[in-house]
This record gives structure tokens, sequence and C-alpha cells, in this order.
């Protein structure tokens, strides 16, 4: 199976517009200009930049970015996976396509106690490329008919490490399937 297959069949697309609700936690240096989001089907809430909406590019997942600029200036963009965290991250980080560069970093970590990593996109890329987190979910979250345990969270440089550090799981996660 190509990297192109596997990679494709094993992304799926989150929340749908309807599934994010939105509501207000404090957020240090920063509480007036952060909101909460929560993703029921991941099961999970995370903050970002207020002024950040639901972009017009997916309409299948969550998906907001800063719609205020003519050029995005921040997005985060919400998936989920199989398999696990480690090899995640050296597929998404050697995917033909080089969407993070020709030279990435990996990044191995602990988010809220779970096994992660983050793959840092290459110099080349520029000062707002897109970076990848990768989570293993304390329960994998049944989609479709279909569970999985790692949250992929792919967000502009500039904005993942301070979002992927607000991201908190709920009690019930993977007790729903999908709609």
């Amino acid at each position: 199976m190509s990297l192109t297959s596997w990679m494709n069949r094993r992304f799926v697309a989150l929340s749908a517009v309807a599934g994010v609700g939105i509501t207000i936690l404090p957020f240090a240096n920063s509480e007036e200009d952060w909101q909460s989001h929560t993703d029921q089907q991941l099961q999970i809430t995370f903050r970002c930049p207020k002024k950040w909406k639901q972009g017009p590019t997916y309409t299948d997942r969550t998906y907001l970015e800063d719609q205020e600029h003519k050029r995005p200036a921040g997005h985060i963009q919400l998936l989920a996976s199989d398999g696990d965290t480690t090899e995640v991250c050296r597929l998404s980080a050697t995917h033909k396509l080089q969407p993070y560069g020709a030279h990435p970093k990996i990044r191995s970590m602990k988010i809220q106690g779970q096994k992660a990593c983050l793959v840092w996109p290459s110099k080349e890329q520029g000062e707002n490329a897109d970076a990848l987190l990768v989570i293993a979910l304390p329960r994998p979250v049944k989609i479709d008919g279909v569970y999985y345990g790692q949250l992929m969270l792919e967000a502009d440089q500039n904005h993942i490490r301070q979002i992927g550090q607000t991201i908190r799981f709920l009690s019930s996660a993977g007790q729903r399937d999908a709609r």
C-alpha cells in the first residue's frame, strides 16, 4: 500500500461545524483574546485566538482560521488517526509531498499525561509554516464505526505549542458514535 493511500485511509475528518461548541475559559496572559472550543467527536477542549472562526476551506471537520486577514494569520485543523503516535509523526514528517519541508524535526513529549510528538517544519517552509502535534487519546474514539486512537492537531507554527498546552480530554472520551 502506498504512503498516500495509507495516510488517506488513516486520517478521518472530524467535527462538522455543528459539532463544535464554544465557551470561554481562563487562559494565562491573554484571557480576553482566547476562546475555548469543544470537539464532542474527539472528546477534547482546546483554546485558540478569539478571532478564529470556522473557515470555508473545510466544513467536514474542526478547521478554525483567522478570517480578518487576506492571508490567514493562523489556523487549526483537527483530524484522527490510528496507529502508534511516533509512527504517525514519522510517516507525516517523511511524506513524499513534504508538507513540513525537506528536513522537519520530530520531538517526543507528553500532553495531559499522554504520549505525544511534535513535527516541526524545516526552515525553508517559512515563518508561518504548518506544524503537527499528534497525541494518543486516553481512550479511542469511535467515528462512523471505526476506532481511532490518535488526535492530530495541525496548526501554524506560531500557535501550535500554545494551543497544545490548552488541550484537555473530556471524561467520556470514546463513548459515542459519530452521527
